[in-house]
């Protein structure tokens, strides 16, 4: 959520999302250290709801707008031993994610820079009241004549001004004689909103008729008009929860995805109306770290998120003026409606300080948790119509974590849930994961992202109560230790926690190293090409400065359209403010907060200004300056005529080196990108000169007399003794430091690991293709049709790669072997097949496959012939090579 916006832009924006269908929870627990006055275990039953049809779940393919698709997209079930979706889930976007392509962006009003004042103004970067509506009302009129069905708007828009109002002080109201108000228009192929109040009469709002009414939509564009923006541009924090895609974001929407510096009250929410969903059709726009929470952004949304509610209420600053304010607990926070102070609380928790559980009697309970010890959650031979809440608290700097130690919820005909635990590991406020099936073995810990030491699980067995219950769950609970949960890791690195509350290890990535990550060496080279916004080498700083950069991924310099140099962001200079006053000559500043080791270094970076209006009254300028020690060396840098231009500037050993970049905003355009520091001064001979590092890799000194071909962060991992190879999985060893294969929870049997011959003589290989040792599946003692599989257990930079490996299907009752790759909970797609016998001997096969972070890459053996003695199909594997980049002629 976005509020208290530091930039101005004027977005259109339309979203999906998803649908939060309450249902009070409740459940049983044999709970040891329940509260008394702190944590009431009060059994609030809610009202019946509208009961669902068992017979819908058994649809080939489910509605996509409708009720049982959302409840599908949560489900993560859990049968036989595999993890899977339901089968009939249907990836056609939704009738309000389609108008996601009518988003455009009207024209700035009012909002062009202007010459300095007299006195330069004290500010903390943009004023909020400019951004706000006064009094805290939006008049709005419908302007009917603009729409063919007058009905349909009023309905869809008037649900959508009540849900509004409920949620805090901000009010829509129909206008009477206002001059400031909102005109919604319905004849214009556009989704699209002004970003805050303009302060102009006829503020207009594009719901366009056929295909923007609906009521997801008109909440998204309400929240802009009140001053919020998109979700996935919140640059502070979008990289801990979502990836983008920035090759398949169209450039004419590309703004809707640009970073911009905000003030956010609460946590990244995926939930938010105000966040775009992962995918249009096939075209995947974002990843979400975890792939299992894609449906926060593709359920249909019925109202504003919880959090979109909590930023709302705190940006308007709604509670500033309650007489006595309730004190909220477990992450409620306090509403004002019609005057009224009250705790919002998260689903299944109420009460007047939500310290109360809404769950059905003898169900449910709240469980506070000592360090390391665990609790169990238990629930057999439970009744239908039930709806329980357990709330799992632990002590600070813990973080919870919930295992499935027996599970039997029964599932429809296409694997959907009936009866279903809800565990909610993302964020407390949020709609959970839906479990369910006959098999063990799920884990789930709460995520960073806020509190890590509380957690709501529900389960539900009211929606499909004519539904035979199964035999129930056990759970276990823990608040494991978490120093991590306080993010002491800076800069890229990733915290490992330890095995009490203070014990932690940071993992730094290439250049940076120390105890929290935060030190550069005196050989360390670091960069910053703005691919994670402002969150490495440099950082935004509010000393003399009027606004913050903004990262994207194009620009127009002069007419001329401009990428970055490196990677799919550059910064830029830009005046993205609402309505609030902007002025020539304001500035923005970013600089290193690292600790460098005292040594010589270069500074360089790629910059271009471009040739508009040179010799007028405003120029624009971009400013380094180096500050070692009581040193200071500064350079201003003019017009590159529309086109990049490189940097450079030496920096003698000293302590407490900063680098600071200014930018002063005038008639010319400014972009800057790949900021590099390395050791050794500008132009002084090193270790690295006339080295040729292969496959992309980059030539780094170690010392004054060495140095190491290093792959760029992320890209590969070095391999011993071949510098073009990425991972490999030879079988030599038990355990293979680069192999990055390991065998799948999800199958039938494993593979063996063999020297030699096979068991069985007339199938499978005598010896290895490579080296001594191979994997192969045997056929002797598995059912025809039985699996064995190898799945990735490493993430992978985006890109295409060749994967090659050796291959042995000898035998007259072979059955086949596939490559497949997975997204996330996604169906498997299959990259290649070999079925039946292939030929004498081993065989070399590769094939291209395009990865993510989020794809795991599977192996497939399945046990051929018709009857169990049929066993001459072994199949069998070696050598495996994954390297990035295409395959070889």
């Amino acid at each position: 959520m976005l509020f208290e916006m530091k930039i101005q832009s004027i977005i259109v924006i339309i979203l999906t999302g998803f649908l939060l269908q309450r249902c009070s929870a409740s459940a049983i627990h044999d709970v040891r250290g329940s509260q008394g006055t702190q944590n009431e275990v009060r059994h609030n039953r809610a009202t019946k709801e509208k009961k669902f049809d068992p017979k819908e779940l058994n649809k080939p393919l489910l509605d996509e707008n409708s009720l049982e698709e959302n409840y599908a997209e949560r489900m993560v079930v859990y049968l036989d031993g595999k993890k899977t979706k339901p089968k009939n889930i249907n990836s056609k976007p939704k009738e309000s994610q389609i108008s996601s392509q009518l988003d455009r962006h009207p024209p700035s009003l009012g909002n062009d820079p202007q010459p300095p004042v007299g006195t330069r103004r004290k500010r903390h970067f943009i004023a909020e009241e400019n951004v706000k509506w006064p009094n805290k009302v939006i008049p709005y009129q419908i302007e009917t004549s603009t729409f063919n069905s007058q009905t349909n708007i009023t309905a869809v828009f008037q649900e959508a001004v009540s849900l509004f109002n409920e949620a805090g002080c901000v009010k829509w109201v129909p206008r009477t004689s206002e001059e400031d108000y909102i005109s919604v228009i319905g004849n214009q192929l556009k989704c699209s909103s002004f970003v805050g109040h303009l302060g102009v009469s006829g503020q207009k709002l594009w719901l366009y008729e056929y295909g923007c009414v609906f009521l997801d939509v008109a909440l998204h564009e309400m929240l802009h008009a009140a001053g919020t923006m998109h979700e996935q541009s919140r640059e502070d924090d979008r990289d801990r929860t979502i990836t983008l895609n920035w090759d398949s974001i169209p450039r004419q929407l590309e703004m809707n995805y640009r970073g911009y510096k905000t003030a956010n009250a609460r946590e990244y929410d995926l939930g938010s109306v105000l966040q775009y969903p992962l995918k249009y059709g096939t075209i995947r726009l974002m990843y979400a770290s975890d792939p299992d929470l894609a449906y926060l952004t593709e359920n249909m949304k019925t109202d504003l998120s919880f959090y979109d509610k909590a930023e709302l209420n705190a940006f308007y600053q709604c509670t500033d003026d309650c007489a006595d304010p309730p004190v909220c607990q477990n992450e409620g926070f306090v509403k004002q409606v019609n005057g009224e102070c009250s705790c919002q609380c998260v689903e299944g928790l109420t009460g007047p300080d939500c310290t109360q559980l809404d769950t059905s009697p003898k169900c449910g309970n709240i469980i506070n948790l000592e360090e390391g010890k665990p609790d169990k959650i238990t629930l057999f031979n439970y009744d239908g119509g039930l709806k329980c809440t357990w709330l799992i608290k632990g002590t600070p700097r813990t973080k919870i974590q919930v295992k499935i130690d027996s599970l039997d919820l029964p599932t429809s005909d296409m694997g959907n849930c009936y009866h279903y635990l809800e565990i909610r590991d993302y964020l407390t406020g949020a709609p959970g994961k839906l479990i369910c099936g006959n098999s063990d073995g799920g884990e789930f810990t709460k995520k960073n992202l806020g509190p890590t030491n509380i957690m709501i699980v529900r389960f539900d067995s009211d929606q499909y109560e004519t539904v035979t219950p199964g035999k129930g769950f056990s759970l276990t609970v823990t608040a494991a230790p978490s120093a991590c949960s306080s993010s002491p890791c800076k800069y890229p690195s990733t915290c490992v926690d330890g095995t009490t509350t203070d014990e932690y290890t940071c993992t730094c990535t290439e250049g940076y190293s120390g105890t929290n990550c935060d030190t550069v060496p005196a050989f360390g080279y670091v960069t910053d090409s703005f691919e994670d916004d402002f969150l490495t080498l440099m950082k935004h700083t509010t000393v003399n400065t009027d606004f913050k950069w903004s990262t994207g991924m194009y620009h127009n310099l002069n007419g001329n359209l401009i990428r970055p140099t490196d990677g799919h962001l550059m910064a830029i200079m830009a005046n993205h403010f609402f309505r609030t006053p902007f002025y020539y000559t304001y500035k923005a500043r970013m600089e290193t907060t690292v600790k460098f080791e005292r040594a010589d270094r270069c500074l360089r970076l790629d910059y271009a200004i471009s040739d508009r209006n040179i010799g007028g009254a405003y120029t624009t300028s971009l400013t380094v300056t180096a500050v070692m020690g009581s040193t200071t060396i500064t350079e201003t840098l003019g017009s590159t005529g529309n086109v990049w231009r490189s940097f450079e500037m030496s920096l003698e050993a000293a302590d407490d080196l900063k680098i600071s970049i200014r930018c002063v905003f005038g008639f010319q355009q400014l972009v800057l990108d790949n900021i590099r520091i390395s050791p050794f001064l500008c132009n002084v001979p090193t270790p690295c000169d006339g080295v040729e590092c292969p496959d992309g890799r980059v030539c780094q000194a170690t010392s004054t007399t060495t140095y190491q071909c290093r792959c760029p962060a992320g890209v590969c991992g070095d391999s011993p003794g071949n510098n073009d190879m990425f991972f490999t999985c030879d079988f030599e060893t038990i355990n293979e430091p680069y192999c990055f294969l390991e065998e799948s929870n999800s199958d039938q049997f494993d593979f063996t690991r063999k020297t030699g011959e096979t068991l069985t003589s007339n199938t499978g290989p005598t010896s290895a293709a490579l080296g001594s040792y191979y994997k192969y599946a045997e056929a002797t003692g598995h059912h025809p049709g039985d699996e064995a599989i190898l799945q990735s257990n490493v993430p992978f930079a985006f890109g295409t790669y060749c994967l090659s490996l050796s291959i042995h299907m000898e035998g007259k009752e072979s059955g086949s072997l596939s490559i497949l790759t997975q997204e996330g909970t996604e169906n498997a797609v299959l990259q290649t097949q070999y079925s039946g016998e292939q030929t004498v001997g081993w065989f070399r096969a590769s094939t291209e496959i395009d990865l993510t972070p989020f794809t795991k890459i599977m192996i497939k053996a399945v046990r051929g012939g018709k009857k169990e003695e049929h066993d001459k199909g072994d199949v069998a594997i070696d050598n495996v090579e994954l390297k990035f980049g295409p395959c070889s002629n």
